[in-house]
Parts: C-alpha cells; sequence; structure tokens
C-alpha cells in the first residue's frame, strides 16, 4: 500500500469508496509519517431522487428503482464508518453534489476554509445533511 500512497501534492482530492475505513487509518498514518496530515475529506451529497434519475438514465438492463434503490443502501452502509471516522476527526465536509461540475468544484475547494466543523449524529444515512459534517449549501 505505501507504493501506491506517495506524495501527491496540496490541493490534491484523494477518492475513498465502500468500506475504505482501515486504508483510511492506513492512508493518515502514512501520511503523518510525511508530515503531510489529511486536511479534509469530502462527502458529496445528491438527493436520492436525483440519484435514481441519474443512474437510471445509463441504460443498463439492471438499472430499475428497486435495484438502484438497493445500491444505495448498500453503499450508505459500506460508507457510514468511513464517514463516521472523518466526522470523528472533524475533517469531514458534506458538500451539495447538485449543479454543474463549476459549481460543485467551488464548493469542494471552499468547503474547509468556509466553515466551521462538526461531528456527525450517531444516527442517520450517509449522504443526507442532516447527519454529516458540515453542510455546504
Amino acid at each position: 500500500m505505501t507504493r501506491q500512497l506517495t506524495p501527491v501534492g496540496p490541493g490534491t482530492l484523494q477518492y475513498c469508496g465502500p468500506g475504505w475505513a482501515a486504508q483510511a487509518r492506513a492512508l493518515d498514518e502514512h501520511l503523518a509519517g510525511l508530515g503531510e496530515p489529511l486536511d479534509a475529506a469530502i462527502n458529496l451529497e445528491v438527493a436520492e431522487e436525483e440519484l435514481l434519475h441519474r443512474l437510471a438514465g445509463r441504460g443498463r438492463a439492471d438499472d430499475n428503482a428497486q435495484t438502484i434503490r438497493n445500491r444505495l443502501q448498500v453503499f450508505a452502509a459500506s460508507t457510514r464508518p468511513l464517514l463516521d471516522y472523518y466526522g470523528e476527526q472533524g475533517l469531514l465536509f458534506s458538500v451539495a453534489a447538485a449543479g454543474t461540475v463549476d459549481e460543485v468544484s467551488e464548493r469542494i475547494l471552499h468547503a474547509p476554509r468556509d466553515v466551521t466543523r462538526r461531528a456527525p449524529a450517531a444516527s442517520g444515512q450517509p449522504g443526507t445533511s442532516r447527519d454529516l459534517g458540515v453542510d455546504i449549501p
């Protein structure tokens, strides 16, 4: 794993997906060893109905509403530990991901410096503004 975690410089976005809480801890340890701790973890939020619309438009045969809802539930459950991990450290920011690429990019770039951090609540679904990190409209 260390070979994959070479320093990439300031302003870099690192993707973390389902089940990566152990990898997140390893990344934090590696970055700390380099003297370059993680600045922020960004959670991109999209309303379930918008996700259903986006995913159903891909044209895959198995992309019906129920299948997509099931995938979203699995994703929410599998990413919760990662969101909790970064939320407990005060590094988690939730950003509204609806809008143009430029609009969402601006929200991401300004999230860590524009708001005060807060820890997520113990319950709730990932991807909803009521329980994660900090909300950026």
